[in-house]
């Protein structure tokens, strides 16, 4: 079955970087597409998939946050940088495909705490949760879980909890962050790698407070790789309830990125740059004049179908 490949060269918030399509099965029911972002062959990070058994939504597969996301300047010289860059490509997918509705995604982010290489982590989620009492999709995006209906009132569309959501469910379990700390004596027999934090337990007001105190104490570099071993513990023993796997980000909350454009690439450059392979065709001055740069209505013929897991 034929496997279609086409590419794009993407501009926005003063960044480059391409998206690479892989499309199977076109003008089948089992069409499947898969979506790369990234400075080139193995340097993707971000990776999305359609398929046409779910035609509402695509699935965002993974986000890194690595400098070599972008061309000409590490992502990170950006300023919010990961954040501009997801948005980049979100705005991308909604062209390629403007009857998808959602984007799926399992919330398992991590942040590196020495590096992009770094060995050693710390669940983002959570992180921000404590900061901020919302993830970092939530927050960045307007991610919600399951559990909002839309409902009329005068006219005038809102959104309103559907009783027991998952959305609901996690926000209640929020709350207990800024509830008092159980007793010490009672915690440090279920969590035993308090006692290296008793001084700080004990003078919290709250759990939020307690790991407050404890970014504060131990400095940015040693909170990480020291509290983000054990933070994902700590927080299911407090029974929050973040449902990883459920988030989505909504169509009406993608914005379009200042100065978006994209530029087609010729099929011989989406080879060589973003696929592999020992084809170099000559790149002349021809070549260069005829690709094809579209602003907003990127696509004449927006994908129609699906996504597609398969494996690049």
């Amino acid at each position: 079955m034929q496997t279609v490949l086409r590419g794009y060269e993407l501009h926005g918030y003063g960044m480059r970087t391409y998206c690479k399509i892989t499309e199977y099965g076109i003008d089948r029911p089992d069409y499947k597409c898969t979506l790369s972002f990234g400075s080139g062959i193995k340097k993707f990070c971000m990776v999305a998939a359609y398929t046409a058994k779910h035609p509402h939504e695509i699935y965002i597969d993974r986000i890194e946050k690595k400098d070599i996301c972008t061309i000409d300047k590490k992502l990170s010289l950006y300023n919010e940088g990961t954040a501009a860059y997801v948005r980049i490509c979100l705005h991308t997918l909604s062209l390629l495909y403007p009857h998808v509705e959602r984007y799926t995604l399992q919330d398992s982010s991590q942040l590196y705490c020495n590096g992009e290489d770094s060995k050693e982590t710390m669940p983002m989620s959570y992180d921000y949760i404590i900061k901020y009492n919302k993830t970092w999709y939530e927050k960045k995006f307007g991610a919600i879980l399951p559990g909002y209906r839309e409902k009329q009132i005068n006219g005038i569309t809102t959104m309103d909890h559907v009783p027991s959501s998952l959305m609901d469910q996690y926000t209640q379990s929020c709350t207990i962050l800024d509830e008092p700390c159980e007793p010490y004596e009672l915690l440090k027999d279920r969590f035993p790698i308090i006692e290296q934090f008793a001084v700080e337990y004990n003078q919290a007001t709250s759990p939020r407070d307690f790991i407050s105190r404890l970014r504060t104490t131990l400095g940015m570099d040693r909170y990480c790789t020291i509290v983000g071993k054990w933070l994902h513990g700590y927080m299911m023993l407090l029974r929050i309830k973040p449902f990883f796997e459920s988030w989505y980000i909504e169509k009406k909350q993608i914005p379009i990125p200042d100065g978006f454009t994209a530029i087609r690439l010729e099929p011989a450059n989406v080879q060589q740059k973003l696929h592999g392979g020992n084809y170099k065709p000559s790149y002349t001055r021809r070549h260069k004049q005829s690709r094809k740069q579209i602003r907003y209505n990127m696509i004449h013929k927006p994908i129609m179908y699906g996504y597609g897991v398969e494996t690049i």
